[in-house]
């Protein structure tokens, strides 16, 4: 469960990136941070910083009061069953490890799966946050029908593969080829899996991988169609690796 914190506890997430650049990374809070965390707010900045009603003296202190504001709404949002806003009020990079450790909040499965859906397509690197693959792939066997996520179009290309499916998926790769770089999510288009392998790979650092591998049509776990990427998320040790490229 998200806690509400207090001025001592705010800097356990302030995260320094070098050049004056600092974050606070918090659930409900993640973005840059003004000023000097003990420096006064000149008055005309106060209402770019904090919600509407709520007062601080100093940034340090805004910040702490935004956090518990949203604690607050976050925890109405759970109490009414609201599960849209405690998706909003949670910050994207965090609603997955929000979901994996409140597990048991959302009876319905179908808004269960749905929230996951979301907070799965809308992360852009869904591993931060987990030790390993197997707890990230754990939350789409929770309620044993991941298939609930599909929307009609995605349910429909699903229905249509063959019983073994040719799947891709491009990695870059600065050490050796293990579970990880794996992962769980692929693509029916080879095309766009370069295109993954080769964006973030440097000649001489990192070396842009293609992974090809075949997967039963029953045992994938769902397609996400919505990034135009035409994902496919399977658990690595259904599918059967054929080639391994390097590009």
């Amino acid at each position: 469960m998200v806690n509400k914190i207090t001025r001592d506890d705010l800097d356990l997430y302030i995260r320094d990136f070098g050049g004056g650049m600092r974050f606070i990374k918090h659930p409900l809070l993640n973005e840059m941070v003004f000023g000097e965390l003990d420096q006064v707010i000149p008055e005309d900045f106060k209402k770019a910083i904090l919600p509407k009603g709520l007062d601080a003296k100093t940034f340090g202190d805004a910040y702490v009061q935004k956090i518990n504001f949203k604690k607050q709404e976050l925890d109405k949002a759970i109490e009414q069953q609201n599960w849209d806003k405690v998706f909003m009020l949670v910050e994207k990079p965090f609603r997955l490890n929000w979901l994996e450790e409140n597990i048991d909040l959302i009876k319905d499965d179908k808004q269960y799966y749905n929230f996951l859906k979301d907070a799965y397509m809308m992360t852009e690197f869904p591993m931060n946050g987990f030790s390993n693959y197997r707890d990230l792939l754990d939350l789409f066997y929770a309620r044993k029908n991941s298939k609930l996520m599909l929307d009609k179009d995605e349910l429909k290309l699903l229905n249509s593969l063959p019983n073994e499916v040719k799947i891709w998926r491009g990695v870059k790769v600065d050490d050796v080829l293990d579970d990880d770089n794996i992962g769980l999510s692929f693509t029916l288009n080879k095309d766009k899996a370069i295109w993954f392998a080769e964006r973030f790979a440097q000649a001489g650092v990192s070396q842009a991988i293609l992974i090809e591998a075949v997967v039963k049509r029953d045992d994938i776990l769902s397609i996400f169609l919505n990034r135009d990427e035409e994902e496919v998320i399977v658990n690595p040790e259904d599918i059967k690796i054929k080639k391994i490229i390097e590009l």
